[in-house]
């Protein structure tokens, strides 16, 4: 519960880490070069989280952030294969064959899509901890059979950590269709969706960390004993 808590509060635990989010959220509306740096940004928080750290890291070392983000982005993509081929044919069967059987046949694809895209969202954040463990080689993502140990050996807490992320998710997904009903709201959704990322960063990157008490500082921020 504890580590729970240190994660909800993780993006805004203080006066510098709430102007870190605030800038996240900045530099995420800059097109395609700023959501690189964003997700480098979120990669750093999940490695510092996994040494223990409390709060969001400072900007620095934009170059690296941007090489982060890269990896970030490789990471999905790496995964997105596993379902980027069935809807590939489910499209080709549905779409370009066209006949009363091919979208009986295009819809099982899509079924199948569907069960992959799940799975690829409940492996993500453990490849991105595995690459991380391996001093951040990207390489080491390709080695699913150790990302999947990582997971078999603490399923029941990693499942846990996963139903409390999607809850999040949905909390999330329903103000930021709120958001975007008012003026302008489309520029308001980054706010919840960074929130959402760098609670995630925290929540597993503290998935070997202990559950530690805590104290609050004299600057306000949560501070772990």
């Amino acid at each position: 519960m504890r580590k729970l808590l240190s994660s909800i509060i993780y993006p805004v635990n203080g006066k510098q880490p709430t102007l870190r989010y605030l800038i996240l959220c900045a530099v995420n509306l800059v097109p395609i070069a700023g959501l690189i740096v964003a997700l480098g940004y979120v990669s750093e928080s999940m490695r510092t989280s996994m040494d223990g750290k409390k709060e969001t890291p400072p900007w620095e070392r934009i170059i690296d952030l941007g090489v982060g983000g890269l990896k970030f982005l490789g990471v999905l993509a790496v995964y997105a294969v596993t379902f980027m081929i069935p809807f590939l044919i489910a499209s080709l069967f549905i779409f370009v064959i066209r006949t009363p059987w091919a979208d009986y046949v295009g819809f099982f694809f899509l079924l199948i899509t569907a069960i992959l895209t799940l799975t690829w969202a409940f492996i993500v954040p453990m490849a991105l901890f595995h690459m991380h463990r391996e001093n951040g080689l990207f390489g080491s993502v390709l080695n699913y059979s150790m990302v999947l140990i990582r997971i078999r050996e603490s399923m029941t807490h990693y499942i846990g950590m996963m139903l409390i992320f999607w809850f999040f998710c949905l909390v999330g997904a329903a103000l930021s269709i709120f958001l975007i009903t008012l003026p302008y709201g489309y520029l308001l959704v980054v706010f919840p969706v960074m929130y959402l990322l760098l609670f995630a960063a925290s929540l597993f990157g503290n998935m070997e960390n202990p559950d530690d008490s805590h104290v609050i500082g004299s600057d306000g921020v949560v501070e772990y004993e």
